[in-house]
C-alpha cells in the first residue's frame, strides 16, 4: 500500500529504504523507498508503504527527521546575514564615533583659542633713569586669566656675540597671584637694579639691558598657559626697549 507521508517522524534510512512512524497511520511502522524529486534531492522520503515486516529489520542508530535537513539549512543560513549586517553596522557607528569625537575635539580647541585670555607683555619702559626696568603686561584675550603669576628679570651685558643666550633657569620665583579681567592690565618692575657703572654702559651703547621673564595662567577651562616676554635696550639702535631678537626667547 503506498501513501503519502510528509510528516513522518523516527526516520531511519537501511540502504535503499527507510522506515520509521507515521502518526496519521495507526498501524505505526511502515517502509519505503527513496524517492528522488525532480530537483534531484534524495534528503528526503517522498512516497512509502505500509510493511511490518520492514520494521522487524529496523536498525537501532539514531534517527533524524528527515523533514527537518531544509529546515536547519535555513536557520542556520539566517544568522550568516545578521552577523554581517550587525559587524557593519557596528563599523560603522565606530567610524561615525571617531570622527563626531574629531570634530568635538576641533570646535573645543577653536572656541578655547578664540576665547582663552592671552596675558602678554606690551612694552617696557625705565623708571627712575635707567637702573630700574618695568615691564607692562595686559590680558588681550576675552576671557579672565586666573592665579596670574609673573616672573620678571633684569640684566646688562656687553657680550654681543651671537653666541650669548639668556639664562631662562634661574630666574627669581614670581611675585604676584591674581586673576586678570579681559583688558585689564598691570606693571611689573623688575626686583633687580642696574649698578650706575652698568647703567651708564647701557646708555653709552657700551652694554646690552634685558628684561625678560615669564607670565603664567589658567583659562577657563582649567588649561594652564605660560607666556614668555623679552625686552631689549640697545642705545646703538633705539632710546626706547624693542623685542628681542627669537633667539633670544630660547631656553
Amino acid at each position: 500500500m503506498l501513501a503519502v507521508v510528509s510528516n513522518a517522524i523516527g526516520v531511519s534510512r537501511e540502504g535503499s529504504r527507510w522506515i520509521g512512524k507515521a502518526p496519521n497511520f495507526p498501524q505505526g511502522d511502515f517502509g519505503g523507498v527513496w524517492v528522488t524529486t525532480s530537483a534531484g534531492d534524495a534528503s528526503e522520503p517522498a512516497m512509502v508503504y505500509y510493511s511490518n515486516e520492514m520494521a522487524k529489520h529496523r536498525k537501532t542508530t539514531p534517527v533524524v527527521h528527515a523533514s527537518t535537513t531544509n529546515t536547519k539549512t535555513r536557520e542556520t543560513s539566517a544568522p550568516k546575514w545578521q552577523t554581517a549586517v550587525l559587524v557593519a553596522s557596528l563599523v560603522l557607528n565606530g567610524v561615525m564615533a571617531i570622527l563626531l569625537y574629531g570634530q568635538y575635539r576641533v570646535a573645543r580647541d577653536t572656541l578655547e583659542r578664540s576665547e582663552r585670555p592671552y596675558v602678554l607683555s606690551e612694552s617696557a619702559f625705565w623708571r627712575n633713569g635707567t637702573s630700574e626696568a618695568v615691564v607692562f603686561i595686559k590680558n588681550s584675550g576675552k576671557t579672565p586669566a586666573m592665579r596670574n603669576e609673573t616672573q620678571i628679570h633684569f640684566m646688562a651685558t656687553t657680550d654681543r656675540s651671537d653666541s650669548f643666550r639668556l639664562d631662562w633657569g634661574h630666574m627669581l620665583p614670581a611675585f604676584s597671584s591674581a586673576d586678570l579681567a579681559p583688558g585689564a592690565s598691570y606693571t611689573t618692575p623688575a626686583l633687580t637694579r642696574l649698578s650706575p657703572d652698568q647703567a651708564s654702559d647701557v646708555l653709552k651703547g657700551i652694554a646690552v639691558a634685558y628684561v625678560y621673564g615669564t607670565t603664567r595662567y589658567l583659562d577657563g577651562f582649567g588649561k594652564a598657559w605660560s607666556e614668555k616676554y623679552c625686552w631689549t635696550f640697545d642705545a646703538t639702535k633705539s632710546q626706547t626697549f624693542l623685542t628681542c631678537p627669537r633667539w633670544a626667547i630660547q631656553d
